[in-house]
């Protein structure tokens, strides 16, 4: 059973403390995100927000002190359900009977899905605003996060792994692939390149394949003796 997550609130922010109040807050920080993702944040007002939640502005004011006070709560709000969401997602697979192969597919997948859900993109349900101070500080725990787990489990089958030098092939392989994903997958579940259309299924395969050669996985990087002895990118030797 997976132990409760405690709400996260800003300095300025006052909790709720009885039901009624809590529906309160979650009609306002509905309302936020509803506005928000059909308008943008420049656009967002306290007037609007509590028009939107049928509420009023005493209501907001009894909970936040200000819109930016509001925003900061959606930001920390993310993080938090990013790294819960990843921890999740990481636990309900099971890595231990599974080859390198089906590491690296199975942390691919769980690379888009995150991409996919916006949370290392600026499209998670919470809004992208200057991630600063707490906010900044969580971001960059759920990105280590992220990075260790890839890290973690790909290194343990080390033994798979022709690459001389298997940490700094691992590290480099990580950026590599969460670079990609970033230039290449919008929030949908379709890449368009050149006027072809490509499913998300076919990204991750691909995207695995191209780890998996680059670790020199059996199978999957070209064996030696189809590299000609004076091939400069024949680091494996």
């Amino acid at each position: 059973m997976e132990p409760p997550v405690a709400p996260v609130f800003p300095p300025k922010v006052n909790p709720p403390k009885q039901e009624r109040s809590r529906r309160t807050l979650n009609r306002i920080v509905d309302a936020a995100l509803e506005l928000i993702a059909e308008e943008g944040v420049d656009r967002l007002t306290v007037a609007r927000i509590v028009r939107r939640a049928q509420s009023s502005v005493g209501s907001f004011y009894a909970r936040f002190t200000s819109r930016e006070d509001l925003l900061r709560y959606l930001e920390q709000r993310r993080w938090r359900e990013a790294r819960t969401q990843w921890a999740k997602a990481v636990r309900r697979q099971s890595w231990d009977d599974r080859t390198l192969e089906g590491v690296a597919q199975g942390l691919v997948g769980l690379l888009l899905e995150s991409r996919l859900r916006g949370h290392d993109s600026g499209r998670a349900r919470g809004p992208s605003v200057r991630s600063h101070g707490e906010e900044g500080r969580m971001a960059e725990e759920f990105r280590r996060e992220v990075r260790n787990d890839f890290q973690t489990l790909l290194l343990s089958r080390r033994n798979e792994i022709r690459h001389p030098q298997p940490e700094l092939a691992v590290e480099l392989v990580y950026h590599l692939v969460v670079g990609a994903m970033r230039e290449l997958v919008p929030t949908n579940r379709q890449l368009e390149l050149d006027g072809s259309t490509f499913s998300t299924h076919l990204i991750r395969e691909e995207l695995a394949g191209a780890l998996l050669a680059y670790l020199g996985a059996p199978g999957v990087f070209p064996a030696s003796e189809h590299v000609s002895a004076g091939d400069p990118f024949d680091i494996w030797g």
